[in-house]
């Protein structure tokens, strides 16, 4: 009887770990390929926390170093380019930025309720009550013939120079006559 044909399995290798897969073994430590006996180090991150950590260099420099006489000076943070509405969102705002992911700069980014709170100065429960009031909650929109997918898409795929906004009052009339049926 063939080792194969016992439950299809080869016998086991033995030796230098032969095969496929990374690795190990065989030769001498001093003789390793390429790096001239020298041992390969890895590289350390400095210990401040995840790479990027959502913050570029000016707005880490102190205040006092973004005067215009500086390097960096005259340019503006990340948060200061960083737009917010005026005020509680209309139905429109909402169903735009909550199901659509409309950003206030007219962008896309996946939906977020905390993200869509900060932008209106509000908490996440008040985000919620709002959609409560407006018809708007996930329930609701699901219950209708609206194809909320397909809005998505054509949002998160607009070319660029086609307003956002723009594309979603045609989606937004649809969704009201959704509703209403």
């Amino acid at each position: 009887m063939s080792d194969e044909s016992a439950g299809g399995r080869r016998p086991r290798r033995r030796g230098s770990g032969g095969g496929g897969g990374g690795g190990g073994g065989g030769g001498r430590p001093d003789h390793s390929a390429g790096n001239n006996g020298l041992k390969k180090r890895r590289r350390r991150r400095r210990g401040r926390g995840p790479v990027g950590n959502g913050r570029s260099t000016i707005d880490r420099l102190p205040p006092s170093t973004r005067d215009d006489s500086s390097v960096l000076g005259g340019r503006e943070t990340m948060a200061e380019r960083r737009q917010v509405y005026d005020g509680p969102p209309d139905k429109f705002q909402l169903f735009c930025s909550y199901y659509l992911g409309i950003t206030p700069e007219d962008g896309y980014q996946k939906p977020n309720v905390k993200e869509i709170a900060r932008w209106h100065g509000m908490d996440v429960e008040q985000i919620e009550s709002l959609l409560e009031e407006f018809d708007l909650k996930p329930a609701t929109v699901k219950a209708t013939s609206f194809d909320l997918v397909g809005a998505q898409l054509d949002i998160r795929v607009a070319p660029e120079g086609l307003s956002r906004t723009e594309i979603a009052r045609d989606l937004y009339e649809q969704y009201i006559e959704a509703l209403d049926s």
